[in-house]
């Protein structure tokens, strides 16, 4: 019998681990399997922290291949041992370390689990958690793996990835006697030494296995006979018999043979053109079954409450085992909709339901891999308006056409995905005369008001401006363009659209700003004068920055006016002065206008006004930045410290880089000055000063330590007394104010050594 191995040997072997079509979802990380976490991890924690316990997990048989390795059974534990190697690598922060290694663990055809396992291997350490009422706190790690730009929303509908959650993190699950079941890695895994554990997975056999190899020509016999059920019909197949039987019980006996010999025949032309040819066969059951998974799981949304809802939709997209989710959905006026849709769209043929910014597929494809492509929850509401087109009528391409630019201008712009189909189902029934609909008097909206009053206001002018089918499909807009009719009090105004739209063109492109305007970010600088009040933006020249200004309520204003200015390029941005009676905002202002920073500095920033820091200063706070260090002050100390007129230096050589920019990045900036008797001395501008503490301190050399008079009492009552330091705000004084308050407090140090 050959030696036990590790899972660390197996992963590092050079070959792929990966889990094939055949297998089950996860199940050691299901609902219901607490006791079965618990116990395992619990076997799996004793082993790795007493080495008189280590723990051998039986046989894993799979199909050694030239570059991977294909487990036929024990993939089940393989999952567990992968996530038991992420989580002690996250726990000791070399993650970044071992990456390379921990990727090469994949699912054949659960794209989005192979996803979620590459993506996991870059999670960041958990942030603190900051609340005024109670104790900071880490983020719980499953609210931080959900909180990731790239968890999205479908992934909650994936049993594999909740489970192998559910195994990381736990359920908070008790037994019926209300005690507590530890059932995650983060619940049984406490108190560890993770550096440690790490060493003892990667260097000890203290949890291994037996690997057994066989051919992959005995790989789908092996399968079948170790886990009692074969591919002898396939999942579509196993579902078309029951869903006949059910419809002969709903329906009649007669019905039901027309509706299987239409599932059977007429129907597959629908699919056929997007079959799938590998080696072995020709396919087009897991298209044809996902339509009609798609089309079920519409349903649910449409009868239950969202909660309900999911829950049922999260059981058909599983690996389909019985029809019992099913057979409350299928009712006889359900089936009657499946059949006038399925018709309708056989008699259409083929197509486009794609639209200028992006493709897509009504009816399911396969990709290069013989995968089925999977959808977003933007596309799931087209699907879902599409089929609400043929359900009300046949296809016309004219309406189609009219029908398909509404829906994916109010799809790519939807708040709340529920209510928006609901809001689709609605419009469905004038889906065939979509634009009359929509140009009658106006509606009251329940959702999606902004998009839909805009859909409103667009048909009733699309004769006069037919441009508006060229506006939504240029650049960024999406189909979302009320920017170019709306005034500078947010109403409608259709008098400067003609205008508008010529500059538009001049200024934007797919990627944000055309070439002129990016330069020296003129545009950008541009909008900038016209702030009010409402500051809050990401100041950069990315096209989805720029989208989110121009659709916003709070910059109609700025919007009006920029999209009818002649004089970008012409403007004279270094000697703008701001009229703005706050003189924290006036700096601000006239600081970003007048200088370059976007194009090449400080671009993906937010800005905001705090009055702890130098007295109130606007900060910049560069995206992803969590360390205050990164921040940006917008404050008047900048012109000093960089200014000609005296010699400062600085203690970190990257702000040396800054002079160029005049822009200071961090908070407490220590410099140095060579003094009027030509000494240098250390001095640190601190940023929060307050009743009891200065702004400017003298330091000991290289900033070692803050210079304490020599004589003080422990009970004074501000840092003049006890250090030497002077207050001085930078908003109300001058360079040459500044220096002088540099040589007084010079003089006063060298005043006391000579005492």
């Amino acid at each position: 019998m050959e030696q036990p191995i590790t899972f660390w040997s197996l992963i590092t072997s050079g070959k792929k681990i990966v889990i094939p079509t055949i297998q089950r979802d996860y199940a050691q990380g299901r609902i219901g399997k607490e006791y079965l976490r618990c116990n395992f991890l619990e076997t799996i924690k004793s082993a790795l922290l007493d080495v008189n316990k280590p723990l051998t997990m039986d046989f894993v048989y799979g199909a050694d291949e030239e570059t991977r390795f294909v487990p036929l059974d024990g993939q089940q534990r393989l999952t567990t041992l992968w996530l038991l190697h992420w989580y002690v690598a996250y726990k000791s922060e070399i993650l970044e370390e071992v990456r390379e290694k921990l990727i090469n663990f994949a699912y054949e055809t659960r794209i989005s689990s192979t996803q979620f396992c590459e993506a996991l291997c870059s999670l960041m350490p958990q942030p603190i958690e900051i609340n005024n009422n109670k104790n900071d706190a880490i983020i719980p790690l499953k609210n931080w793996i959900m909180q990731q730009t790239w968890f999205y929303h479908h992934y909650k509908q994936d049993p594999t990835i909740m489970a192998m959650i559910n195994m990381i993190c736990g359920t908070r699950t008790s037994d019926k006697e209300g005690q507590y079941i530890p059932d995650g890695l983060d619940e049984v895994f406490t108190d560890c030494d993770f550096n440690e554990m790490w060493q003892t997975l990667t260097t000890t056999n203290q949890l291994s296995f037996y690997k057994l190899k066989v051919s992959t020509n005995d790989s789908d016999e092996l399968y079948v006979k170790m886990n009692a059920r074969g591919r002898q019909l396939s999942d579509f197949e196993n579902f078309k018999a029951e869903l006949t039987e059910h419809v002969k019980l709903v329906c009649d006996e007669k019905y039901a043979i027309r509706f299987a010999g239409k599932m059977d025949v007429e129907w597959t032309d629908i699919f056929w053109p997007y079959k799938s040819m590998n080696q072995e066969d020709v396919a087009i059951d897991d298209i044809y079954f996902t339509f009609i998974r798609r089309f079920t799981s519409n349903e649910c949304y449409l009868r239950y409450n969202e909660d309900e809802a999911k829950e049922k939709v999260q059981q058909i997209l599983e690996e389909y085992h019985s029809f019992d989710i099913y057979d409350t959905i299928f009712t006889k006026s359900t089936i009657g909709k499946l059949e006038i849709i399925l018709d309708r769209l056989c008699s259409a043929g083929i197509i486009d339901t794609s639209c200028s910014w992006e493709m897509f597929q009504f009816v399911p494809t396969y990709d290069e891999d013989h995968n089925v492509t999977e959808i977003t929850e933007k596309q799931h509401l087209v699907f879902f308006a599409f089929c609400c087109y043929f359900e009300a009528d046949g296809y016309d391409k004219k309406t189609f056409e009219e029908w398909k630019r509404v829906v994916w201008n109010l799809c790519e712009n939807y708040i709340g995905f529920v209510p928006t189909l609901k809001l689709i189902n609605t419009l469905g029934e004038h889906s065939h005369d979509i634009l009359n609909y929509l140009s009658r008097d106006t509606y009251e909206w329940p959702n999606n008001k902004e998009q839909m009053y805009e859909e409103q206001q667009k048909a009733r002018n699309l004769n006069n401006h037919p441009e508006i089918i060229d506006a939504e499909r240029y650049a960024f807009f999406k189909g979302a363009i009320r920017f170019l009719f709306t005034d500078a009090e947010g109403k409608e105004d259709w008098s400067d659209f003609n205008t508008k739209w010529q500059h538009t063109q001049v200024y934007f492109n797919n990627n944000g700003v055309t070439e002129d305007y990016l330069k020296e970010s003129f545009l950008l600088r541009r909008y900038i004068v016209l702030f009010k009040d409402n500051w809050y933006t990401i100041y950069d020249n990315n096209s989805s920055s720029w989208r989110e200004r121009l659709l916003k309520k709070e910059f109609y204003w700025q919007n009006h006016h920029l999209l009818l200015f002649n004089d970008v390029l012409s403007y004279d941005y270094s000697n703008f002065i701001s009229n703005d009676q706050d003189v924290k905002k006036k700096y601000a202002k006239e600081f970003l206008v007048r200088h370059d920073i976007f194009t090449n500095a400080v671009s993906g920033c937010s800005m905001f006004f705090d009055s702890k820091y130098c007295h109130g200063s606007a900060m910049l706070h560069p995206s992803g930045a969590r360390a205050f260090w990164k921040y940006y002050i917008l404050n008047p100390r900048t012109d000093f410290l960089f200014s000609d007129k005296i010699n400062i230096s600085f203690q970190n050589p990257d702000l040396e880089n800054c002079r160029g920019i005049k822009l200071l990045f961090g908070m407490d900036i220590n410099f140095a000055y060579d003094g009027y008797d030509f000494q240098r001395y250390y001095f640190q501008w601190y940023s929060t000063p307050n009743e009891k503490e200065a702004d400017v301190y003298l330091m000991k050399p290289a900033w070692e330590d803050y210079h304490h008079r020599q004589e003080f009492s422990n009970e004074v009552l501000h840092d003049q007394q006890r250090y030497y330091c002077f207050e001085i705000n930078a908003f109300q004084a001058n360079i040459e104010q500044f220096q002088q308050k540099l040589e007084d407090l010079i003089r006063d140090y060298q005043k006391d050594l000579s005492i």
